[in-house]
């Protein structure tokens, strides 16, 4: 007999059991079928805050609509205008510095002056140019070049003409003279330069 009742109760124990689980699965899928529910809700509430989707409202619900937005695009234009009043003031900030440090570079440059004073003497950052006189010296002296005689007859007037530098053509035919006619025909070709 106690066995019977044993059995009894362990049967009646697994039945509440059963029961009890039951329940809480009835329970849960109640809870998903709520948060489905509001899924749904929420996507419906973005769409229309969206702009789509607005079949189903009327014109209260349309305004009540557009007033949640005109209320968000209010505050999404305050969090921008702080945004930009901080910015403005760190640039105002990185400004100050720039100035100071500007200033201190200034005066470190003014004590720098005044310990190594300027010479006397500017040293002009061109050279003058002083117009020498030309003389027929090449022309005296014998040498036959038809540039440089065109250039000693314009001498007075601007001309279009270039400057070749070397010798002339006919030198390579002569034979070389004696050392000391080199020394003078050297100096000779330097005053004619001149």
């Amino acid at each position: 007999m106690k066995r019977t009742l044993s059995r009894y109760n362990e049967c009646i124990d697994s039945s509440d059991a059963a029961v009890v689980e039951y329940r809480k699965e009835k329970e849960e899928s109640k809870m998903v079928e709520m948060l489905k529910d509001e899924i749904a809700i929420l996507e419906a509430k973005q769409l229309r805050l969206l702009g789509k989707d607005l079949t189903g409202l009327n014109i209260k619900e349309l305004q009540l609509l557009e007033h949640q937005l005109n209320e968000s695009l209010l505050a999404v234009k305050e969090r921008k205008d702080e945004l930009l009043m901080q910015q403005l003031e760190q640039s105002r900030v990185q400004e100050q510095r720039a100035l100071l440090e500007n200033e201190t570079l200034r005066r470190q440059v003014e004590e720098l002056r005044c310990l190594f004073p300027l010479t006397e003497r500017v040293v002009p950052s061109f050279l003058p140019y002083h117009k020498m006189e030309r003389k027929n010296a090449l022309v005296d002296n014998g040498v036959k070049c038809p540039n440089l005689a065109s250039n000693c007859a314009n001498e007075k007037g601007y001309s279009d003409t270039t400057l070749h530098l070397g010798l002339p053509n006919d030198v390579h035919q002569k034979r070389k003279a004696p050392e000391k006619e080199s020394i003078s025909n050297e100096s000779e070709s330097e005053m004619a330069l001149l």
